[in-house]
């Protein structure tokens, strides 16, 4: 194989020249690839096989050759042959003897060549061996050691005919460990197999492999390869390996510990966090055991947690107690195991730790096993402070609670901790912390040698005392600890002994009195000072004649706890009042018997707990008069809020209502009338059309003010009629003379007599007549209102006599003078009284005069009575009607789908409607079929309620519009109730419903039947040119086209909970429709 042959091809032209071309064609048998043309000569010839020659027409007679190369391949076996076929007119032939014949002597043509050649080819020859080294300077080896072994196939002569396979068996005491195959294809198990191809060129092949001495070795460790094939391989040398193994010594095991403390510390604080690390070193063998370490962690120590469990299996739940377990078989190497502890509050002085190896393998303590770490000496800081603050101001009989703190760090207290506090004299104080004792000069307290980190408090009361003087000092000196002199921030509190400064009035509930009333007195303290009055009291000295009325005190101070003691002067005892605040004590005296005519004075004073006068001395008088009831005068009126400037105070309030007529008989479908007199409706006893034969509605209030609502002040009565028959007898009637008329088409005429008439009251019913379509015919509501408003009397207006009288009305505006002089029994006297204006708000106006005189006369109540007209001003409730702008909403064409990059804009419009508790979101519908529009519209409300609150969502309308800015083009919506439709579905003056919108009526059918009912609301004006009565009956025939279209696509149990009403205000907020 590899070798070159060369051949000559010869072709011999006789006679004359060739009359056509010569092609010799040789083919290259199996085993030979063809190399080069070395000598083409005449010839022309391609360079593959097979080889073709040709010489030309026209070759004249002679000898010529082409000499070409191959070489043996690997496919060459036994023999390789090839031929040589020459071709053409001239018939060429291949060497012999060539006769010509003439006239023309034809030419001829030889060639020669041996035709077919055979070349033996020599069969490969296939050798192997192996070889063995041993770890550097070793002639033995141990348990594991690394043998590395080499396998070698020399092949010579030729390729291989066939697959050389080694088979190389590890003997017991190897483990096959890694493989380096080279040209070889190995398996990764013992034996150890590994194959070269066939065909593989002549030469020399090596793979190695590693093997590893286990425990298993004793003796010699050996192992063999055999090669096998069709090539018959044959060993060369070494084949199998003997390696002598040292007999092996028992397991030496040791452990040692360390410990690791934070970054640049040799000492320890309580917090820090230590590593501790366990190492066990095993050589010579593998464990005959398992190996345990016991780790004891000393006191100031708590487990954290393993951080690196290497070989070791770590049980902790014992702690403080660790163990550690290396199982039985590990082989010889170094293992380690670490873990963290914290420094505890119990940690002083040292903390310490220890680890105990046990097993089968005898293990000892290589180096250090227990640890000893420093642990810095505490520091205490002391601290006191007081509640109130140091620097603030007591009284006597005040509590002031002191609270001295020790703050250990570092470590525990490795000494006794003495804290010797010094009260001042001015202190009284109560149950003592425990660790304290007072000896009635210090306090002293103790903390033990090893009371933990952290802050330890110990609290007291202290109440101030008699002996105070004017600054009240406390303070705390601390030493020992066992670490450094205990530091001090604040180890002292003052507070200043400061009387409080109290403001005291008094007044009496009656200025008058007589022998046996009972006269109620009202003292106000006032604490004017910046220090709380505490156990103080009130010494109140009554005028002669006047006693205490036993259980009559009430007390609103701090406490509510004041006591009353003695007769004259009376002591009010345990008043306290905090700075800044104000307290009474209302209590009653009796006028006795001896009491002289004339004015009686009492007077009262406030004392500290120490009974020092701190407060102003307070008066109060009344006078003996003789019985008012005879000799004196009333005095009473009001003043009111006379809104429509006659005078007079005028009610609002209606009474004696009823309604009666306003449909035809045949229309009314029985047993269908209800009252909703604002607890809902009620059935009305139906005798044959209640409404026709009179309804007694009764009472209707008057509102409070503009700002009251008029809803607040209905009656509804509803009913159901067959068609909407109405007539114009509807009338309704009230006790104050007010009528109220409503013809067929819904317009109403107020008419008055009586006290209306007269101007004698503020009642003003409305009636409304609303008209629905549903499915057993029309409901109709008749909306009975009083939008008067009441003449209310004005409270707090302060009124004057010209004799220095002032008085003040009450919350209904009321006032009254009693035990007025009347003068002289037979003819009165003038008596004048002017209300402040002041009093009154800004802009009113006087609607009588003022003042006001009368002639009174002793014994005979006289009025008074202000009118007042208030300026109104509406106080806006939190509504808010507002229009934006928030960008369009787009849409996938043809769908009612909102793409999700313009999803921000929904939720930049969910912010406004819950900003404003509603609104309405319009779509632009120009061009979009109304099917789509109302599944648009549905769309943006369904993205919008799971944005919003419940009260948002109910005040949310959706509708589209043909022109944005028009409500007049709104095509549909939807909102709380149902849907809104509008009017762009009929044509003018018409109620057929546009064919065009058949669509639309399929789709809101169906949202119905989804929803299980709901509101219709047909919006929009009707005829703008035609009278409301015309627009009222086209309303109501739209209605019920809408509602019949509806009916027909909808399911019989939905079919009953529709209605269909008509709006002719396209504009009317959301809310506004029934």
């Amino acid at each position: 194989m590899g070798d070159t042959i060369t051949y000559t091809l010869t072709t011999v032209v006789a006679n004359s020249q060739t009359t056509d071309v010569v092609t010799l064609t040789d083919t290259l048998g199996t085993g030979l690839t063809f190399g080069a043309v070395t000598n083409a000569g005449a010839y022309t010839c391609n360079a593959t096989n097979p080889l073709v020659c040709t010489l030309p027409a026209g070759t004249l007679p002679g000898t010529y050759t082409v000499t070409y190369t191959t070489t043996v391949n690997d496919q060459a076996v036994g023999t390789v042959t090839n031929a040589v076929v020459g071709t053409g007119t001239d018939t060429p032939g291949c060497t012999g003897t060539c006769t010509t014949t003439t006239p023309v002597t034809p030419p001829a043509v030889s060639y020669s060549k041996s035709c077919t050649t055979t070349t033996p080819v020599t069969p490969p020859a296939v050798s192997y061996s192996k070889s063995v080294v041993l770890p550097v300077g070793q002639t033995e080896v141990s348990t594991g050691d690394t043998l590395t072994y080499t396998l070698t196939a020399t092949i010579t002569s030729s390729r291989t005919t066939a697959l050389l396979t080694l088979t190389d068996t590890l003997g017991t005491g190897l483990t096959l460990a890694t493989v380096s195959a080279g040209s070889f294809t190995c398996g990764t198990t013992n034996p150890l197999v590994c194959t070269l191809p066939a065909g593989t060129a002549p030469g020399t092949y090596s793979l190695s492999y590693t093997a590893i001495v286990n425990d298993q070795a004793t003796g010699m460790v050996t192992n063999a390869v055999v090669g096998t094939g069709d090539d018959t391989p044959t060993c060369a040398g070494t084949c199998t390996t003997e390696t002598p193994v040292t007999e092996p010594l028992p397991p030496l095991v040791t452990y040692a510990k360390s410990a690791a403390l934070p970054a640049g510390r040799t000492e320890v604080v309580v917090g820090d966090t230590i590593t501790y690390t366990l190492t066990a070193n095993i050589v010579n063998a593998v464990t005959a055991g398992d190996l345990v370490l016991t780790d004891t962690l000393g006191a100031g120590l708590t487990f954290g947690a393993v951080t690196d469990a290497g070989a070791f299996a770590a049980s902790t739940g014992g702690a403080p107690v660790l163990t550690f377990t290396l199982p039985a078989g590990t082989t010889p190497g170094t293992y380690a195991v670490s873990y963290t502890a914290v420094v505890n509050p119990q940690a002083r002085g040292t903390v310490t730790n220890a680890v105990v190896g046990a097993g089968d393998d005898v293990p000892t303590c290589a180096g250090t096993c227990d640890t000893s770490t420093p642990v810095a000496e505490p520091q205490v800081r002391v601290s006191k402070s007081s509640d109130p603050a140091s620097g603030t101001h007591v009284q006597i009989g005040q509590t002031v609670r002191y609270t001295l703190s020790v703050d250990i760090s570092g470590s525990a207290l490795t000494g006794e901790l003495v804290l010797v506090d010094t009260p001042d004299r001015g202190l009284t104080l109560g149950a003592m912390p425990a660790g304290c004792a007072f000896d009635g000069a210090v306090m002293t307290c103790r903390l033990p040698a090893g009371t933990s980190t952290g802050v330890h408090a110990l609290s007291y009361d202290a109440v101030v005392n008699a002996n105070a003087g004017t600054i009240i000092g406390n303070q705390v000196v601390a030493t020992g600890g066992g670490g450094e002199t205990p530091g001090c921030s604040t180890c002292s509190t003052e507070h200043e002994l400061d009387a409080p400064e109290m403001r005291l009035s008094k007044s009496a509930g009656s200025r008058e009195v007589r022998i046996g009333d009972l006269v109620r007195y009202t003292l106000t303290v006032e604490n004017v000072g910046a220090v709380d009055m505490v156990g103080g009291s009130i010494v109140d000295t009554p005028a002669a004649g006047f006693s205490y009325v036993e259980g009559s005190l009430v007390a609103n101070d701090a406490d509510g706890m004041a006591t009353v003691s003695g007769g004259s002067p009376l002591r009010f005892s345990g008043v306290d009042v905090a700075a800044g605040q104000t307290a009474t004590l209302v209590y009653v005296m009796r006028v006795g018997a001896g009491v002289r005519p004339g004015t009686h004075v009492n007077q009262a004073q406030v004392r500290s707990a120490t009974d020092e006068p701190v407060s102003n001395i307070a008066t109060a008088e009344v006078m003996l008069t003789a019985d008012p009831l005879m000799d004196d005068s009333l005095l009473f009126g009001t003043v009111f809020n006379d809104r429509d400037g006659d005078g007079w105070q005028d009610s609002a309030s209606l009474s004696g209502v009823k309604v009666q007529g306003g449909f035809a008989t045949t229309a009314y479908i029985a047993n269908s009338t209800t009252v909703d007199r604002g607890a809902g409706p009620q059935p009305e006893p139906d005798a044959s059309s209640p409404l026709l034969h009179g309804i007694a509605v009764g009472a209707i209030s008057g509102r409070q003010s503009v700002a009251d609502p008029v809803e607040d002040h209905q009656v509804v009565i509803r009913q159901r009629l067959r068609e909407p028959a109405f007539t114009d007898d509807f009338v309704l009637t009230s006790a104050e003379g007010v009528t109220v008329r409503m013809d067929a088409a819904g317009n109403t005429t107020v008419q008055t007599h009586g006290d209306a008439a007269k101007g004698l009251t503020a009642a003003t019913p409305t009636v409304e007549r609303r008209v629905v379509q549903d499915d057993q015919g029309y409901v109709v509501d008749y909306v009975i209102r009083n939008a008067g408003i009441d003449e209310r009397g004005i409270p707090g207006v302060r009124i004057a006599s010209v004799e220095g009288l002032l008085i003040e009305t009450d919350q209904f505006g009321r006032y009254h003078l009693a035990g007025v002089p009347g003068g002289a029994w037979e003819r009165g006297r003038n008596f004048i009284l002017k209300v402040d204006p002041s009093t009154l708000p800004a802009g009113a106006e006087f609607t009588t005069d003022n003042p006001l005189l009368r002639r009174i006369t002793p014994g005979v109540p006289v009025r008074f009575d202000f009118g007042v007209k208030l300026p109104e001003q509406v106080i806006e409730g939190g509504s808010k009607q507002v229009e934006l702008e928030m960008g369009e909403v787009f849409f996938a064409p043809g769908s009612a789908e909102v793409r999700t990059k313009y999803l921000p804009v929904i939720e930049a419009m969910a912010a406004k409607v819950r900003e404003y508790q509603g609104g309405e979101v319009v779509i632009q519908a120009n061009g979009d079929s109304e099917g789509l529009a109302f599944d648009r519209a549905n769309a943006v409300k369904a993205a919008l309620l799971g944005k919003l609150d419940p009260v948002s969502a109910k005040g949310l309308v959706v509708s589209a519009r043909g022109t944005v800015d028009d409500p007049g083009s709104l095509v549909v919506g939807v909102d709380e109730g149902g849907a809104l439709l509008g009017t762009v579905l009929f044509d003018t003056d018409k109620s057929a419903i546009r064919p065009e919108f058949e669509p639309l009526l399929d789709k809101v059918a169906a949202a119905l039947e989804k929803m299980g009912g709901g509101s219709i609301a047909i919006v929009g004006h009707t005829d703008v040119r035609a009278s409301h009565a015309y627009n009222v009956a086209l309303g109501m025939r739209r209605a019920k086209a809408v509602y019949e279209a509806l009916a027909k696509r909808l399911s019989p149990e939905v079919r009953t909970k529709v209605r269909v009403e008509a709006s002719n205000d396209p504009t009317a907020p959301v809310g506004v429709r029934k």
